[in-house]
């Protein structure tokens, strides 16, 4: 709304032939309901990306293919300690993938389409055991 106004009365004012000053840009505070812009964190392409910190931070673990139980790969580490997650799958087939909680892929779970990721989750947060690459959520 405030732009609009600044436009209009810019272009009034041009059509009187006064001169405009140009000015500077200033940060303001987003409009309400506005949200802002969605963090998209490194990943290697056609793994799922696990962190140990929520919002992509701290230690991160990288898994290519499904795996029933974390604690049994070279990222076991990783197992009960994940916070937030990035699918970067390739496209096509098995370009989803679900994250278990439990081992054997059982348990609470959600999914991720390619491109998607959980900077968070409440019932998941230190609780992965598992991920299954699917075709789609």
């Amino acid at each position: 709304m405030r732009k609009s106004v600044i436009v209009l009365a810019s272009l009034a004012l041009a059509g009187a032939g006064l001169p405009l000053i140009a000015q500077t840009a200033s940060a303001q505070e987003p409009e309400a309901g506005a949200k802002a812009a969605a963090v998209v964190p490194y990943c290697p392409d056609a793994y799922l990306c696990v962190w140990k910190d929520a919002n992509y931070e701290g230690t991160r673990y990288d898994f290519k293919y499904s795996n029933r139980n974390w604690g049994q790969t070279r990222n076991r580490a990783i197992e009960n300690e994940d916070s937030s997650w990035w699918n970067a799958g390739l496209s096509g087939s098995y370009s989803s993938v679900i994250v278990y909680k439990d081992a054997g892929y059982n348990g609470y779970s959600f999914c991720l389409d390619r491109g998607h990721g959980k900077a968070s989750d409440r019932g998941m947060n230190d609780n992965g055991n598992g991920n299954e690459w699917v075709n789609s959520c």
